[in-house]
């Protein structure tokens, strides 16, 4: 894949997406997924920014545009459960869910001080100064927990075509 991204046949514009929780040695809400140890965490995270490292040089050193989307905010409840039956702790507070992503996230920003990319943030759509939500204009934005609705994923859209156009860092 990244050699057709830094390939001649491919888009002058490049968009790399990544989740990178799974990496990460804790958990927001009950997880059914074992979570790896601190050290394995450790060593599954130098792999991923090795290899995002490497992506992005390879593609960045071709003259692209190469667009990274941090990860977006995860929530600890599901999505369903508060459709079903609304309760009073359907948001994640945006520091909490800030620093559960911390270690990628910054990661993410030295990468755009070390190469010309840029990088969208979507805590700016999906929360606002102290909460994330899982909803908006009184329809779901989440699919479950780590996944944007259809709604959600039109607003995402939109909202990172506008960055795009606007030119934003």
């Amino acid at each position: 894949m990244v050699d057709w991204a830094a390939g001649p046949e491919s888009p002058q514009r490049i968009v790399l997406a990544l989740l990178g929780r799974i990496l990460t040695p804790i958990r927001l809400g009950d997880e059914h997924h074992a979570a790896p140890t601190a050290a394995d965490a450790m060593s599954q995270m130098e792999i991923l920014r090795s290899g995002l490292e490497e992506t992005i040089r390879r593609i960045t050193s071709t003259g692209k545009q190469l667009v990274v989307l941090m990860p977006q905010p995860e929530l600890s409840f599901a999505p369903k459960d508060c459709v079903r039956r609304p309760l009073g702790n359907c948001v994640v507070p945006r520091a909490e869910s800030e620093a559960y992503q911390a270690e990628i996230r910054q990661f993410l920003v030295s990468m755009a001080e070390r190469y010309p990319i840029r990088v969208y943030d979507p805590y700016t759509l999906l929360c606002d100064s102290k909460l994330c939500h899982y909803q908006s204009d009184g329809r779901v934005d989440y699919y479950d927990k780590f996944h944007l609705s259809i709604h959600g994923s039109f607003r995402y859209a939109r909202a990172l075509l506008a960055w795009l156009d606007a030119g934003e860092q």
